[in-house]
């Protein structure tokens, strides 16, 4: 561990620039973060396919749970659900497929939501309550495409891979794909979305769509500061701080986190990193010791662990010149 070492100008700047914020954030392991929606998307828009490929008998585990599970919405799941070549699944499949996705370390997948009512959407039914059509940037997949890929102009479609105006690259977007949510005014009705900006309110459960998979909140943990503390005598820099894991976090993926990512530490104005390469401990606090130029002491930190950044603390006792 060297926590002395600052980056040559070149890596300052290229990390500078990665942590800028945006509404999403690539954490790695196919996973994709959306802060202004608190999710996390599977990078790849049809995951379901290279899983079948990878295990034939997927399938078949899939519908042997749903059915253990009484089926979905009372009906028994068979392999006719799937369509294993394309992805695509019915919505009973869809549904099963996302309760038992296991990905990631994480186990609670799901489908996309789609709320009602929702006033972005152009089209607004009053008498049944609902919105649909173009311009619905109020549901999960319709913020995804007018939002993050800044699609003002429906029809344009999403197919294959797709990156982000903030640089983010989803990959395998296919046409349509379903919602968790039933279509209240019809029976074995379920909402969809398609990726040529159409938010659709009446597809039969029986009909094959894709499957995109999402679950709440992020990947990474919450990090916080808890001091960082200059001392003038002998010129060092003390920054200490927490990991906080929400309980989706498995004790697995707690310790595989605590041992494939290092804390850096990073001048909260410039955005320079000062001190990299800080491990986390089984409590799941860290610290910080490290020499600090007098001349060009930080006034106050962040802290970033494999992309995601805590807030800013000022730096107690630091040089006067820090002062408001």
């Amino acid at each position: 561990m060297n926590n002395n070492k600052r980056l040559p100008s070149l890596l300052v700047l290229a990390f500078a620039a990665s942590a800028a914020q945006a509404a999403l954030h690539d954490r790695g392991d196919g996973m994709i973060y959306d802060d202004a929606q608190n999710i996390t998307w599977l990078q790849s828009a049809n995951y379901a396919k290279a899983e079948f490929a990878a295990n034939p008998s997927r399938i078949a585990e899939i519908v042997a749970a749903a059915n253990a599970k009484g089926g979905v919405a009372g009906r028994t799941l068979t392999p006719q659900d799937f369509k294993a070549a394309s992805g695509q699944m019915t919505w009973y499949g869809a549904m099963a497929w996302a309760d038992q996705l296991a990905y990631g370390g994480f186990s609670d997948w799901r489908l996309p939501h789609i709320p009602q009512p929702d006033p972005t959407c152009l089209t607004q039914d009053e008498e049944l309550g609902i919105s649909h059509g173009y311009r619905c940037r109020g549901s999960e997949m319709g913020h995804l495409y007018y939002v993050d890929f800044s699609n003002f102009t429906p029809g344009t479609l999403l197919n294959g891979n797709r990156v982000s105006s903030g640089g983010i690259e989803f990959k395998g977007i296919g046409v349509f794909y379903w919602s968790d949510a039933a279509y209240a005014p019809l029976a074995d009705n379920s909402w969809f979305f398609n990726f040529q900006g159409f938010q659709g309110a009446n597809a039969s459960y029986a009909t094959d769509y894709f499957a995109w998979g999402v679950r709440d909140g992020d990947v990474l943990p919450e990090l916080s500061i808890d001091r960082a503390r200059w001392r003038a005598r002998s010129g060092l820099l003390t920054v200490t701080g927490r990991l906080k894991f929400s309980p989706a976090f498995s004790a697995s993926k707690r310790r595989e986190l605590r041992e494939t990512r290092r804390i850096t530490i990073v001048d909260a104005a410039s955005g320079t990193p000062i001190a990299l390469d800080i491990q986390v401990r089984r409590d799941n606090t860290w610290r910080a010791v490290f020499a600090a130029d007098s001349a060009a002491v930080a006034c106050s930190v962040k802290a970033d662990f494999g992309g995601k950044m805590s807030g800013a603390v000022p730096v107690t006792y630091a040089p006067s010149y820090c002062a408001p």
